[in-house]
């Protein structure tokens, strides 16, 4: 119980560190450092049938994401969570604007390259 509170302490106690700008990831491919529970998005407009290949790696867990918004509510077509790396092919299914989100799930900062074959 006493290590529950002291970690509980440490974890309120530490910066809350947030993008200024979500969309922050301009280029295609890059090396980026995420802080604790920090997210990034790379975000690109796409026609119906449109296809991207992308892959990432991590050196600690990171949750991954492709998703896109109707109104106020978010689809969340490819979602996976815990993964220190990922290869893999999507297709839109409308035209529209997918974010493909990584966000840091561990207490210490991480390093995250990740490629896409976007223009």
């Amino acid at each position: 119980m006493v290590a529950y509170t002291m970690v509980s302490l440490w974890i309120l106690s530490q910066p809350i560190v947030a993008n200024p700008n979500p969309i922050s990831l301009r280029a295609p491919a890059d090396t980026v450092t995420l802080a604790p529970f920090e997210f990034r998005e790379y975000c690109l407009e796409m026609a119906a049938q449109d296809a991207i290949r992308y892959e990432f790696q991590s050196d600690r867990p990171v949750a991954f994401d492709i998703h896109y918004h109707e109104g106020m509510k978010i689809a969340f077509p490819i979602r996976l969570s815990g993964i220190t790396g990922h290869a893999d092919r999507f297709v839109a299914d409308a035209d529209r604007l997918y974010c493909l989100m990584w966000t840091n799930q561990s207490l210490g900062t991480s390093t995250l390259t990740y490629r896409t074959n976007a223009p």
